[in-house]
């Protein structure tokens, strides 16, 4: 979880919409804070458990892939997604997430193929479920944004697969 900008506290996320009973107990239980029912594009999504309640947008490019996965199921929630792509996700968040990727696929890729890639084959899913410690549930809610993703880094020119359902990327560190 995200720390406070201010005073270092620990970060809860801001939940917004009309709260069930579920809801309720999660925020009396100090796991979220209930935002109000105006679902705000632009407001903020995390606050501390610190006396003065501090509220922020994280700065996407210091949270992990762990920060960023469970945020944007954080995103889909609000909206009442059941599946999560990228379009639904603020660029800074995608973004965080295709760097993130990237970076972890050249640091966990084999050789180089003949014409100059690497291959990445443990597959980004189970790297995303363990780092996020993801259910199989909050998986399949992100099924497609690995695809986004993967198609953000081919549009870049820094990876592709041969066969879209393959788990095998292949990667490069840039753009040919």
């Amino acid at each position: 979880m995200p720390t406070c900008p201010e005073c270092g506290a620990e970060g809860v996320p801001i939940v917004y919409g009309m709260p069930g009973s579920e809801l309720i107990a999660e925020e009396e239980a100090g796991r979220v804070v209930l935002g109000g029912c105006v679902i705000e594009e632009e407001g903020p999504t995390w606050a501390c458990k610190g006396p003065d309640q501090h509220c922020w947008v994280p700065e996407v490019g210091s949270m992990q892939v762990a920060d960023l996965l469970h945020e944007a199921l954080r995103i889909g929630d609000d909206r009442g997604l059941t599946q999560i792509r990228g379009r639904h996700l603020p660029d800074g968040l995608m973004a965080g997430l295709v760097r993130q990727t990237h970076e972890y696929a050249l640091a966990h890729a084999a050789a180089d193929t003949r014409d100059g890639w690497l291959v990445y084959r443990e597959g980004i899913e189970p790297w995303w479920r363990k780092a996020g410690d993801l259910t199989d549930h909050e998986c399949a809610r992100i099924f497609h944004l690995r695809t986004d993703v993967v198609k953000q880094l081919a549009e870049q020119g820094l990876a592709y697969r041969r066969h879209p359902r393959s788990t095998l990327l292949y990667v490069r560190r840039t753009a040919a």
